[in-house]
C-alpha cells in the first residue's frame, strides 16, 4: 500500500500526541520539556490554563483511568 504525504503526516502527529501523553501519564518533565513548545498551554476543562514556560504543565503525574459507567450504589 502506498503511503501518502497526509498519511505521513497524520501517523507523525499521531505518534507525537502519545508520545505527549505518556511523558503526561509518567510525569516525565525532560520528555515534555523536548517535546511541547515554550509558547504551549494546556488548558483544563474548567477554563483553566497552565503556562509550560511557568513550569504549569510539567508539573503535575497523570493517571490513565478506563472509562466505562460507574459502579451502580
Amino acid at each position: 500500500m502506498h503511503t501518502t504525504h497526509g498519511e505521513s503526516t497524520r501517523d507523525e502527529v499521531i505518534s507525537a500526541y502519545r508520545a505527549q501523553l505518556r511523558a503526561m501519564t509518567d510525569g516525565d518533565n525532560d520528555a515534555l520539556d523536548a517535546l511541547l513548545d515554550d509558547g504551549f498551554t494546556l488548558t483544563h476543562i474548567t477554563g483553566y490554563e497552565q503556562l509550560k514556560a511557568l513550569g504549569g504543565c510539567v508539573r503535575h503525574r497523570l493517571s490513565r483511568r478506563q472509562a466505562g459507567p460507574r459502579p451502580a450504589r
